[in-house]
């Protein structure tokens, strides 16, 4: 969601009809004056014939029409909202060292989980990240019923909304409003395509070419952002752009992928939450700097 605020262009005129006007007036003074005097100096010929002209300047109105595009080259106030995301992550273990966490990652991995892992007070291993608490709890109910894992729980990734102010025309504006769009929908779209995976309503073909869509929508983005923006805090346009950096690199993963279902399905739901992990973390930055 984008918001500016403009100013209206200063009123502007025709100075040709500004100055046919004036013109014609001195004249018209000078022929009545003569005329008055008894012996007419000038006659109203040239007048009628000047005033024949002044139809045709056509001055601008004093304001803009109120559906007239602003001007490309200006900068205005922009206020950008990145809405909230809450995702729910299954753990099935929380570890002290990294070491121990990235061997039962990788054993994790081999079943067709996404085996990422979060350094949060500890190292927590995560199989896959869903959009509601009562689909993880679905999910991990039946994980820890099966044998496959033990003591479980649910760890919760959130993104509050955040606004941000920032100075841009309404070309940058617009492309800075589209990546805020893009990347919450490129997340949901790589849990869609673990779970039609998963359910067999994908097939692996399916799913490299739905993700060479998004790959494509991002490169297109990235390669006509214009990201001069004359903001004190770079850092946030700066930061964007490795996010959806990252995202067209991982569906570019994706697409060249040439492993089967299982491992297919495990490398989607590790980029799904690697990418939504860096998201919430790119936001609490902002958030902390006052964006």
């Amino acid at each position: 969601m984008i918001r500016s605020k403009q100013f209206p262009a200063r009123p502007s005129g025709s100075r040709v009809g500004v100055v046919l006007l004036l013109i014609a007036l001195v004249f018209a003074c000078v022929a009545v004056l003569s005329s008055k005097a008894g012996f007419p100096l000038l006659s109203f010929e040239p007048l009628v014939a000047l005033t024949r002209y002044l139809p045709f300047v056509n001055p601008q109105p004093s304001l803009p029409p109120l559906d007239s595009p602003p001007n490309a080259s200006s900068s205005f106030e922009n206020t950008l909202t990145l809405e909230r995301q809450s995702w729910y992550a299954i753990q099935v273990g929380a570890y002290d060292t990294q070491d121990a966490a990235a061997e039962a990652a990788a054993t994790l991995r081999a079943r067709g989980g996404a085996g990422y892992v979060i350094q949060d007070g500890a190292y927590r291993l995560l199989v896959a990240c869903y959009p509601s608490r009562a689909e993880a709890e679905e999910v991990m109910n039946r994980l820890v019923s099966s044998g496959e894992y033990g003591a479980s729980a649910i760890y919760r990734l959130n993104a509050d909304e955040m606004i941000i102010s920032l100075i841009a025309t309404p070309l940058q504006a617009s492309a800075l409003s589209q990546a805020y769009s893009l990347l919450p929908e490129m997340i949901q779209e790589l849990s869609r395509l673990a779970l039609a995976l998963d359910r067999g309503s994908m097939d692996a073909s399916a799913v490299r070419a739905s993700a060479g869509t998004s790959m494509n929508r991002a490169k297109q983005l990235l390669s006509t952002m214009d990201l001069a923006i004359t903001d004190p805090r770079p850092d946030i346009v700066r930061e964007l752009r490795a996010l959806l950096e990252t995202a067209a690199a991982t569906m570019e993963q994706i697409v060249h992928s040439d492993s089967g279902a299982l491992p297919l399905s495990s490398q989607i739901k590790y980029n799904h939450v690697d990418l939504l992990w860096r998201y919430v973390q790119y936001v609490k930055r902002m958030s902390a700097l006052g964006a």
